[in-house]
Formats: structure tokens, sequence, C-alpha cells
């Protein structure tokens, strides 16, 4: 599959050149850094990204694997799965806990995965990495399928409370909509 490769294409349109002007948009809306992320077997791939401007700031992860259960955008891919899919992207007994904060049980994995579900967006508050949180929204193709995620990652310090990860994920959603009109535009 070539999002698994971290090749994500619609049809012939690169989905990192629809969802370049969304990132930028992101950035200029939240100051912070906006990426593009695909899920390769139980990981998700950075492949693009546009890093905020504040002077501390989260960097650019372009090119980087992380556990898909530790971050936003790959749990927000991870929801939008069925069940037999998502069983083959989590053939691991054990998730992995880079941090405290990392989800532990699938059983846990499993109500937030709901959670996520019901509300439309996905949070990570420093479970991929210390200091770090993020919220990320799934991409879908025109049936439907997830195909990859738009993420924020923030600075802990500017993500403290449901408020703040609210105002975040006002801003990823609007996003996400417009990375979808651009998708359902791009085809015959």
């Amino acid at each position: 599959m070539l999002a698994e490769l971290g090749f994500a294409v619609i049809g012939r349109i690169d989905l990192r050149t629809v969802a370049r002007p969304a990132l930028e948009a992101l950035r200029e809306a939240t100051h912070e850094t906006a990426s593009l992320l695909v899920l390769e077997r139980g990981c998700v791939r950075f492949i693009d990204c546009v890093e905020g401007r504040r002077t501390v700031r989260v960097g650019s992860r372009t090119g980087v694997l992380l556990p898909a259960t530790c971050t936003a955008g790959g749990k927000s891919i991870l929801a939008a799965l069925p069940t037999e899919q998502l069983a083959h992207h989590l053939p691991d007994l054990v998730l992995p806990t880079p941090t405290p904060h990392s989800l532990r049980t699938f059983d846990e994995l499993g109500a937030e995965l709901e959670e996520i579900r019901r509300r439309g967006y996905a949070i990570n508050r420093e479970q991929a990495e210390i200091g770090i949180s993020a919220v990320g929204a799934c991409l879908r193709d025109r049936i439907g399928t997830p195909i990859a995620a738009l993420n924020i990652a923030v600075p802990s310090t500017r993500m403290p409370d449901d408020a703040a990860e609210r105002r975040f994920a006002d801003e990823l959603l609007a996003a996400v909509e417009d990375v979808h009109r651009l998708i359902e535009q791009s085809g015959p």
C-alpha cells in the first residue's frame, strides 16, 4: 500500500501537494508546527511539516517514524480503521510506552479510540515525548478510507487544558475540511 511506504497519493494527486496549503494555514492560525502523517504498520511517518515560527517550538519531524498509539495523528487514523485493519496495524501484544503518559494497555487504547471517534480528533499529552503535546485528525479519501492525518504539535505548556486543546482542534478540523474539499475537487 502506498500510504504504508510514506507516499500518500490520491489518484494522481500527491497528498503532500494537496495538504501543504492547509499545513501553512494551520501554522499561521496557531503559530505552531503542523504536520502530515501516514500510517506504516503500527507507526506513523511524518511526510511533511511546516514548522511554527515561535522561538520555543516543536521542530520539523519530516521523515520521523513514531508509534501510532503515542501520537495524536496516529491515534486519529487508528480510530478510523475497521477492526480487522486495526489488528493488522497493531499485531504486537504490547504497546510501546516511550513516556509515563503513554497508553499501557489495549483496553486503554480501545477506550481512547472510542473517544476519538465521538469527538472527531485525537490528543497526545506527552505520550510520545515529554514536553510535547498535539492534536490530530484523520484525512480520508473520496470513499471515506483513512489515508493520513493532520497534526498540530505544541510545547505542552501551550496546551495545558481542555480549552486550549479545543482551540487547536477547531483550527485543525477546519483544515481537515479544506483538504477534503481539495481531494474531492482533484478527482474525475
